[in-house]
Parts: C-alpha cells; structure tokens; sequence
C-alpha cells in the first residue's frame, strides 16, 4: 500500500508529465500554424475566380500543390505530441 508522500509524488510526475506533454503540443501546433499559413490565400483566391472565368489555367498550381504538402507533412509532426498529451491527460482510466 502506497504511502500519502508516494501517491503525493506520484501525482506530481504525472502533473509534470502532463505539463511537459501539454508544452511539447502547444509548440509543435504553433509551429506549424506559423509554417502553414498561406498569407496570400485571399489574393489567389481572386485570381482563380478571374482565371477560371476567363478560362485560363492557374499559374500557380503547382505551388498550391507543393504547400499542400507542406501542410499535410507539418499535420504529423503533431501526432506523437498529441498521443502523449492525450495519454498523460487522462483522469481516472478515461
């Protein structure tokens, strides 16, 4: 049977535990909302509409293409810091 002082510091690993993993998700996920914004976005979006009735191709396919990517690669790099933080956030088995 576990003492107060073992159940008290086993609680507070798992409260650094969780904070550590909650810090590790906030910086990944900033990082990659600052990586994957497309600033030009509304400015492509006018020029599509313009292209496609003007029946033009869209010169900048194949960048949208590429961001794309860039946005699906950056989406798992969150994945292992969120299986922690989901593991270590858990109460009482749930």
């Amino acid at each position: 049977m576990q003492t107060r002082k073992e159940t008290r510091e086993d609680k507070l690993r798992d409260e650094e535990r969780l904070y550590s993993a909650a810090q590790e998700f906030a910086q990944v996920a900033t990082e990659i909302l600052t990586e994957t914004i497309d600033a030009k976005g509304v400015f492509n979006i006018l020029r599509d509409w313009y292209n496609n009735r003007a029946g033009r191709d869209d010169p900048k396919a194949m960048d949208k293409l590429e961001h794309g990517e860039k946005v699906i690669e950056a989406q798992k790099r969150i994945a292992v810091p969120r299986r922690q933080l989901l593991h270590y956030g858990q109460v009482d088995g749930r």
